[in-house]
């Protein structure tokens, strides 16, 4: 996909809105196990958004400005809730008819199911049935005309084991691994899982209030095109996700939603909502799996966890992750296609994004769009990065089908580029992002090359090189990576890392580095 560039603060245009995802409500010491808001701060952001001039939309305002009626007001905004908890019943509903506001909320079928004075299966825990509201509940507020009821899938709302050390990743868009065969789950089994499930829900849905939910919520946000296509099946042409950025009617598949966590005080939640069309800066480190492979698996364990420290300690927010050998004669990951060293990605890169919130895009030598669709069944992956032409728009959309969204970017090496300014632009028009590699010596020219194409520096990831290979590989000094770093902000770049971390060696020093690399010490001006 073509990532749609936002600038800084709150802007809306056209049919555009913001979406707000909210789960439990408590009157005091909110648990962050549900994500709880109290009540108190709840009906302080209510008010602010009544105050500041914010409205509140339904699904009816959405759908009906989609097809070219009325366009939504100015600032439009779509509350949402997830998990049916009985605080919306008993805490917001009445908030709702108050305010005169229109909220979606999204149950898990399997959950309102369980009898009175039974246990819930949540995630991988049993909480009591009363904390879920029950189905006559849903009635009323369904026929109230202020709250549209949503799916939250039938029992999708936890993980299954994803691969061969032990991951537990969302049950909607992982693969089942059978760790007694060792294999996984076909793409007709997974299939007819989401589908099942999906038809499921709806039906006993229509059943309890008389109207088949036509709003998908994806348990964790996480989603794929093929289950976007079989929610459509279902009859949801509308989906709300977690994905970064501002919802807008010409695409109501994959609705972005702000989520409310850690019960933000008031300033937090504005600074956060405000914030919804900004795009992050960049932050990359460029990671080979062959320093975190190890034959023997509780050494592989430990590499994984030095990793994730370094990571963290970097304050990077992105990794480019190499899917294959050095040699170039096996990848990571199962295929059809090349031999496997270890089935390692999907491991590292969930980890990576699920304990340090770090995107991951995987880097392949090849373009074989074979090889990338059995990445994607396989691991989650936020982007792909590529090093040389070919059918890389073909690529991301297959690989789109298994992740979604997926990013893309390319590398660009100018350096003795007769037509580099060409090349440039192009990769510009066909990518998310251009991976430039970056040499101390030039990076003032880059810079203002970079700068004369409109949103040049927004989608380009200046990439400076760790290692000297005119100079039989040996590492570039941290500290004139730390000040090429500096030269970078102070020229107002927003995305830049280097290539490659040798995490294991402290390569390059991230004492010495980490106050111009990250975002936490050295914002981007």
């Amino acid at each position: 996909m073509i990532l749609a560039l936002l600038v800084p603060g709150m802007a809306f245009a056209g049919n555009s809105f913001v979406s707000v995802c909210y789960h439990d409500v408590a009157d005091k010491d909110p648990d962050q196990t549900y994500l709880a808001v109290s009540t108190a701060k709840l009906v302080q952001q209510f008010n602010w958004l009544r105050e500041n001039g914010y409205h509140p939309v339904s699904i009816d305002q959405l759908m009906v400005a989609k097809n070219g009626g009325p366009a939504l007001p100015d600032k439009a905004v779509l509350l949402t809730f997830d998990d049916g908890y009985i605080s919306f019943y008993t805490h917001v509903f009445p908030l709702l008819k108050a305010f005169h506001f229109p909220a979606t909320f999204a149950l898990v079928g399997s959950w309102l199911e369980v009898p009175a004075g039974q246990p819930v299966h949540y995630g991988q825990s049993l909480v009591p049935r009363e904390n879920f509201v029950t189905w006559d509940q849903v009635r009323e507020m369904h026929k109230s005309g202020l709250v549209e009821i949503a799916s939250h899938t039938w029992d999708m709302h936890h993980g299954i084991l994803a691969n061969p050390q032990g991951s537990m990743e969302p049950a909607v868009i992982t693969r089942l691994f059978d760790a007694a065969k060792g294999t996984y789950e076909d793409d007709k089994t997974y299939r007819d899982r989401l589908q099942l499930d999906l038809a499921t829900n709806s039906a006993v849905i229509a059943r309890e209030t008389g109207r088949r939910p036509r709003v998908m919520v994806w348990p964790y946000g996480a989603y794929n095109g093929m289950a976007v296509e079989v929610a459509r099946e279902a009859g949801m042409d509308i989906a709300a996700t977690l994905d970064e950025g501002m919802g807008d009617t010409s695409k109501l598949n994959a609705i972005p939603r702000r989520l409310v966590a850690n019960d933000p005080n008031l300033p937090a939640f504005v600074e956060d909502l405000r914030g919804a069309a900004a795009v992050p800066p960049m932050r990359v480190v460029q990671v080979d799996l062959d320093y975190v492979y190890d034959p023997d698996p509780q050494k592989q364990e430990a590499n994984v966890d030095a990793l994730l420290e370094r990571v963290k300690a970097l304050g990077a927010n992105t990794v480019f992750l190499r899917a294959d050998t050095e040699n170039h004669d096996a990848v990571y990951f199962p295929n059809r296609h090349l031999p496997v060293r270890s089935d390692l990605f999907n491991r590292v890169s969930w980890q990576l994004n699920r304990r340090l919130d770090v995107k991951v895009y995987a880097q392949l030598p090849v373009l074989d769009p074979g090889i990338y669709e059995d990445l994607a069944r396989y691991a989650p992956l936020d982007g792909l990065l590529f090093q040389g032409d070919g059918p890389t728009e073909d690529i991301a959309k297959r690989v789109s089908v298994w992740r979604s969204p997926v990013f893309t970017a390319r590398t660009f090496d100018p350096h003795g580029v007769l037509n580099a300014e060409e090349l440039f632009a192009q990769n510009m028009r066909d990518y998310d992002y251009t991976a430039i590699s970056a040499k101390e010596e030039t990076l003032g020219a880059l810079v203002k090359q970079v700068s004369r194409h409109p949103e040049g520096l927004r989608r380009t990831v200046f990439e400076l090189q760790s290692v000297d290979r005119t100079r039989s590989g040996s590492h570039v000094p941290s500290e004139d990576l730390r000040k090429q770093m500096r030269t970078l902000v102070m020229s107002g770049v927003k995305n830049f890392g280097f290539s490659p971390d040798h995490f294991l060696t402290d390569n390059p020093a991230a004492a010495v580095i980490t106050p111009a690399f990250s975002l936490k010490e050295s914002p981007a001006p």
